[in-house]
C-alpha cells in the first residue's frame, strides 16, 4: 500500500473519530457535566444575587445544546445531499461554514470505508486505455474474479457497486439519465434496489463503455483530446515523467510540460496512486505525464527528454501488456461515485480513440432516443406534421405583421415543445426518402389519423372514411380516452387536416377548441346522442364523403354504424365494435390483426402542443420592444402604414430636413457597429449571427471537428448567461458527454485574454458563462437601436443594416439551432423594421439609392413580408419601373394566396393606385 494511501486512511479515521465525538460525545458530556436549573435561571432574584456558578454553567449548557443541535442538523443535511448525489442538497441560511465542516468530516470519514485498492496503481507506468468493451467478457473470467459475484450474460457489461452508490447515480453515470435506474433494476432482479451493498456486481443492459468518458474525480470534465492524452499510443516505448519541485502545482506543470494549464486532470488521473488531493503535491514526487501533442510531431526515434527540459526525463516502459488498466487505476466517476468496471481484454492495436469513447459513451442517449423520449408518446410522423403546421402559421403571422409590432412570442413549455417538434421534422426528413415522404403525404386526406408506429419511422395511419361510421378504442380506463385524444390531435394539428366539422363531446376534449382550428365545435353528450338518433332517415348531401367527425372520451349510445356512414358522420369513442383498436398497454396495440406501438401522448405534452397551436394561430400582435411610438401615436396602437402617401408625392428638394439626417456619410456611422470583415485583426471574440454563423477574434485554434456545434454552443451561452449544464443539454437535446466535449472544444477555441483568463471559464460552480468581452453582431445591432428604431438616428440605422450579411443563422444545419427559433424570428422582425424605416427616411430625403439598399438587405432577412413588398412596389413605382412593379405585385399576390392570408386594406389601396392609377371607390 502506498504511503499516501495510508496517510489518507489515517486522516479519514481521525475525521471519523472527530465526527463521532461531536455527534455522540457532545451530548454525553452535556448530560454528564452540564447543569440545567430552570428555577435558577427563570427566578428574577437569582440574577440579582451573586452567582455561585450555577447560572453561568446553565447558560453554557444551553449554548452547548443549541450548538450540538445546529451541527447535527448540518450533518444530516450534508448526509442527505451526499446520499442523493446532491439532488436534495439543502443550504441552511447563515450556516454555510458549519455545513462545510460537516461535509469535510463526512467525506474524509468515508475514505475509511472505500476499498483499499481504489487508489492503487501498478509499479510501472501503465497506459490508461479508455475503450468500448467490444469484446464480451468471458464467463470464465467473470467467475474467476469473484466466486460470490452475480453471474450475468456475456454480452452485458457489469459494474461494481461502491460504498455510497445507488441506482440513480449509476444510471446517471452510465446512461446519462437517472430515471433509467429501472433498466438496471430489471436486469438485476435478485438485488435489493433500496439497499445496495458495496462490492456487489450489477449488470448494465445496453452499456458498452468501460470508462464514463468525460468524468473526473474532481467533477471536472475531461474532453476527448485529454482522454487521447491519457491513452497511450500503441508502440510507445517511453513514458514521460517529471519531478515535483517546491511551489509546483498541477496546473503549472500542465502549462509548462503540456502547454495547457487546463490539462491538469490528465496528470492527476495518471498519478492517483500518489496524489490523494490534486491541490496538494509535495516536492520530490515523480509524476507520469501524458503524451504531449507537440511531442507527437517529433520523429519516433527522438528521445523525450530532449524536449522536456532539465526536469523532464524518460523512463523505460515495461513489456507490452495485453490487458487494459485494472479498474483501480481508472478515473473515478465523480466525488460521490465509486463505480469500477470489469477488466476487459483489449488489443492495443484496436484500442478505440477517445472520440470514439465519447460518442459511444452516450449509452441510451443517442439523438434518436433523446428525441423519442422528448416527444412523450407523440409519433415521429405526426410530430413532423405538427411542426409543419406551426411553421406555416408562423409564416402567416410574419407576413401580415404591421410595422413596429411583434407577433406573439412562444415561451415556456410550448417553446420547448416547438423545439422538439422541429427536431422531429428534421429527423423525419433525414430518415425517410423524399419519394416515400411525398407519397405518404399525398395519400393523406382530412380524415386521415395517425394511430401509432410499426417502428420509429413507419406510421400507422387509417382513413376514418373507411371505418364504416364508428371507430372504437378497446383498452383500460386511462388508455382508451388517451388514444381518442391522440386521434383528435391528428384531426386538428396535422397539415393535411381541415375542411371537416369536428364535434368534441364533453369537457375532456374541450381543449380541441383552443388549437386554433375553426372546424371544432363543442357539444354536450346528451344533445349529440339526441342529434345522432335522428340520422337514420336523413340521406347525406354527399354520399360516400365524410363531412363530420364526432369525438368522445366516453361510450355513446349510437344508432347503427350504417346510418352514420350514410349521413357522412364518423364517431370515435372508447368501446368494442367491428372496427376496433385494441390497446393492451402504452407499448402495444392491435388494429385489423396488426400489432403496433400506439400513439398515446402524455397530458403535459398535449397541453404544450395545444398552447403552441393556439399561440401560432393568433392574428393579433403586440408592441415591439425595439419600436418607440412616434409623437402623436398612442402606446400599443399600430403605427401608420409605411410610406402611406402616394410615392409620387415627395418632399421638394429644398424641403427643410434635420441637420443630422441631411446626408449619410461614413463618418456618421456609429463606431459601435463597426465589425471587421474576415481576415482583419479582431481584438476580441465576436460571434456573427446575422448571416452565415462565424466566430471572429478567437485566440485559440479552431476545432477540427464539430465546429458548427461549437458555434451553436457559443450562441446558446451568449443567450443564456449563467445557465447550468443540465439546462444546456436539455435545450440542445444532446447527451451530456457530447455537451462536455463540445464545450471543451469551444473553450480551447476561444482561448484566453491578455491577462491569461479564459473567455469561457470552467463551470466549477455548476453554471456556465462567457466572459463579458465576448459579444455578437446581434448585441451590437440591439445597442444601436436601443432607443427604438423609430427614433434612432439614421446613421445608427444604416450602421445596423451594415451588420446584416444575410438571413439570420443563414447556414444553421438541420437538426441544430431549434432552441434559437424565437430568437431568429426576433432578428428577422427587427431587421425588417429597420430596413423599412431607413427606406422611409431615405425617400423623404430623396435618396433612392439608400432606400433601395435598405429594402434589399431587409428582403434578404425577411423575403416573405407584406409591408416590405409594398415598400418595394412603391419604390419601383417612384422609379417608373413598370416591369418591376408588375413583378412585385404578382409576387405579393402569389405569396398571400399560398399562405392563405388576406391582404390588408392599405395594401389593396396601394396596389390599386400603382396598377390602375387610383384607388377604387368604396362607397356610392
Amino acid at each position: 500500500m502506498k504511503i499516501s494511501t495510508v496517510r489518507a486512511r489515517v486522516h479519514g479515521a481521525l475525521a471519523m473519530v472527530a465526527l463521532l465525538t461531536l455527534v455522540v460525545g457532545s451530548p454525553a458530556a452535556l448530560v454528564s457535566w452540564g447543569h440545567l436549573d430552570a428555577t435558577t435561571v427563570l427566578r428574577p432574584a437569582g440574577w440579582l444575587t451573586p452567582d455561585d456558578g450555577s447560572v453561568f454553567l446553565t447558560v453554557v449548557t444551553v449554548i452547548g445544546w443549541v450548538a450540538w443541535t445546529v451541527f447535527c442538523v448540518c450533518v444530516v443535511a450534508e448526509a442527505v445531499g451526499m446520499a442523493t448525489s446532491q439532488r436534495h442538497h439543502v443550504k441552511l441560511p447563515c450556516l454555510g461554514a458549519i455545513q462545510g465542516i460537516a461535509a469535510g468530516l463526512l467525506v474524509a470519514s468515508l475514505t475509511v470505508l472505500s476499498p483499499l485498492t481504489r487508489s492503487a496503481v501498478p509499479p510501472a507506468p501503465i497506459s490508461v486505455v479508455a475503450t468500448a468493451a467490444a469484446t464480451p467478457q468471458p464467463a470464465s473470467e467473470a467467475q474467476a474474479s469473484s466466486e460470490n459475484d452475480t453471474e450475468h450474460d456475456e454480452d452485458v457489461m457489469t459494474v461494481t457497486v461502491g460504498p455510497h452508490d445507488d441506482l440513480w447515480t449509476l444510471a446517471e453515470t452510465w446512461y446519462g439519465d437517472g430515471t433509467s435506474w429501472r433498466r438496471i433494476a430489471a436486469a438485476n432482479p435478485d438485488v435489493d434496489v433500496d439497499h445496495l451493498v458495496a462490492g456487489q456486481r450489477l449488470a448494465l443492459p445496453g452499456a458498452t463503455v468501460t470508462v464514463p468518458a468525460g468524468h473526473t474525480g474532481a467533477g471536472r470534465p475531461i474532453d476527448a483530446e485529454q482522454l487521447n492524452q491519457i491513452a497511450a499510443q500503441p508502440g510507445t516505448s517511453n513514458v514521460r515523467t517529471v519531478t515535483v519541485e517546491q511551489g509546483d502545482t498541477l496546473s503549472g506543470i500542465a502549462q509548462t510540460q503540456l502547454g495547457d494549464a487546463s490539462s491538469w486532470p490528465a496528470i492527476w488521473h495518471l498519478n492517483e496512486g500518489i496524489i490523494a488531493d490534486p491541490d496538494s503535491i509535495e516536492p520530490g514526487w515523480e509524476l507520469v505525464l501524458p503524451d504531449s501533442p507537440a511531442e507527437d510531431k517529433l520523429a519516433s526515434g527522438q528521445h523525450a527528454d530532449e524536449q522536456g527540459g532539465g526536469r523532464e526525463r524518460s523512463a523505460p516502459a515495461e513489456a507490452p501488456i495485453t490487458e487494459s488498466t485494472p479498474p483501480e487505476a481508472l478515473p473515478e466517476v465523480g466525488d460521490d461515485t465509486a463505480a469500477t468496471v470489469n477488466e476487459t481484454s483489449v488489443d492495443p492495436q484496436k484500442a478505440a480513440g477517445a472520440d470514439q469513447v465519447v460518442s459511444m459513451a452516450e449509452v441510451g442517449q443517442n439523438p434518436a432516443e433523446i428525441l423519442r423520449t422528448a416527444l412523450a408518446g407523440l409519433s415521429l410522423f405526426l410530430a413532423g406534421g405538427v411542426a409543419g403546421t406551426v411553421t406555416t402559421r408562423r409564416c402567416q403571422q410574419l407576413f401580415a405583421r404591421p410595422l413596429g409590432r411583434r407577433i406573439p412570442v412562444v415561451s415556456g413549455e410550448p417553446r420547448r415543445a416547438k423545439r422538439v417538434l422541429d427536431a422531429a421534422a428534421d429527423q423525419l426528413d433525414e430518415s425517410a426518402s423524399p419519394q416515400d415522404t411525398a407519397a405518404l403525404t399525398d395519400a393523406m386526406t382530412p380524415t386521415t389519423v395517425v394511430l401509432g408506429t410499426y417502428d420509429p419511422q413507419t406510421p400507422v395511419v387509417v382513413d376514418l372514411a373507411d371505418v364504416g361510421g364508428v371507430l372504437t378504442v378497446n383498452g383500460a380506463e386511462d388508455l382508451a380516452p388517451a388514444m381518442v385524444a391522440s386521434i383528435s390531435l391528428s384531426l386538428v394539428a396535422a397539415p393535411w387536416s381541415g375542411g371537416i366539422d369536428i364535434v368534441a363531446v364533453g369537457d375532456d376534449l374541450a381543449w380541441l377548441a383552443h388549437t386554433g382550428s375553426d372546424d371544432v365545435q363543442l357539444a354536450d353528450e346528451g344533445e349529440v346522442v339526441e342529434g345522432l338518433a335522428d340520422l337514420s332517415n336523413e340521406p347525406s348531401e354527399y354520399p360516400g364523403t365524410i363531412t363530420r367527425v364526432v369525438l368522445s372520451s366516453n361510450l355513446l349510445d349510437l344508432p347503427s354504424p350504417a346510418s352514420l356512414a350514410a349521413a357522412g358522420i364518423v364517431v370515435v369513442m372508447p368501446g368494442v365494435g367491428a372496427q376496433e383498436i385494441t390497446v393492451t398497454d402504452c407499448d402495444h396495440a392491435e388494429f385489423k390483426g396488426r400489432s403496433f406501438t400506439p400513439q398515446i401522448v402524455t397530458a403535459p405534452m398535449r397541453r404544450a402542443v395545444v398552447e403552441l397551436l393556439e399561440t401560432t394561430a393568433r392574428s393579433d400582435t403586440e408592441p415591439a420592444p425595439w419600436w418607440e411610438p412616434r409623437r402623436g401615436e398612442e402606446e400599443g396602437s399600430d403605427p401608420p402604414p409605411v410610406m402611406a402617401n402616394p410615392c409620387a408625392v415627395l418632399p421638394p428638394i429644398d424641403a427643410h430636413l434635420p441637420v443630422e439626417e441631411e446626408t449619410v456619410t461614413s463618418t456618421m456611422t456609429s463606431d459601435v457597429a463597426h465589425l471587421p470583415v474576415t481576415g482583419e485583426h479582431v481584438p476580441l471574440p465576436i460571434l456573427r449571427l446575422l448571416g452565415p454563423v462565424d466566430l471572429l477574434g478567437a485566440r485559440g485554434n479552431p476545432p477540427t471537428k464539430a465546429r458548427r456545434q461549437c458555434l451553436e454552443y457559443c450562441a446558446w451561452l451568449l443567450c443564456h448567461p449563467g445557465a447550468r449544464s443540465v439546462q444546456m443539454a436539455d435545450a440542445l437535446m444532446v447527451a451530456e458527454p457530447t455537451r462536455r466535449s463540445n464545450v471543451s472544444r469551444l473553450r480551447r477555441w476561444l482561448g484566453t485574454d491578455d491577462a491569461g483568463r479564459p473567455y469561457l471559464p470552467e463551470g466549477y460552480d455548476g453554471s456556465l458563462r462567457l466572459a463579458d468581452t465576448v459579444t455578437s453582431d446581434w448585441e451590437r445591432l440591439e445597442l444601436l437601436v436601443s432607443g427604438g428604431v423609430s427614433t434612432a438616428p439614421l446613421a445608427n440605422l444604416v450602421s445596423a443594416l451594415d451588420l446584416v450579411r444575410g438571413a439570420p443563422l443563414a447556414d444553421a444545419a438541420p437538426g441544430q439551432w431549434h432552441w434559437a427559433e424565437e430568437w431568429r424570428i426576433d432578428m428577422i422582425q427587427m431587421v425588417r423594421d429597420i430596413g423599412v424605416e431607413v427606406a422611409r427616411r431615405a425617400m423623404e430625403m430623396r435618396d433612392v439609392e439608400l432606400a433601395s439598399r435598405a429594402l434589399a438587405i431587409a428582403t434578404v432577412a425577411c423575403p416573405e413580408d407584406e409591408v416590405l413588398l409594398v415598400a418595394r412596389i412603391k419604390l419601383a413605382d417612384e422609379l417608373d419601373d413598370r416591369g418591376e412593379v408588375e413583378r412585385l405585385v404578382y409576387v405579393l399576390s402569389r405569396q398571400a394566396r399560398r399562405l392563405g392570408v388576406d391582404l390588408s386594406e392599405d395594401t389593396i389601396t396601394v396596389l390599386q393606385e400603382v396598377m390602375e392609377g387610383r384607388a377604387r371607390a368604396r362607397v356610392v
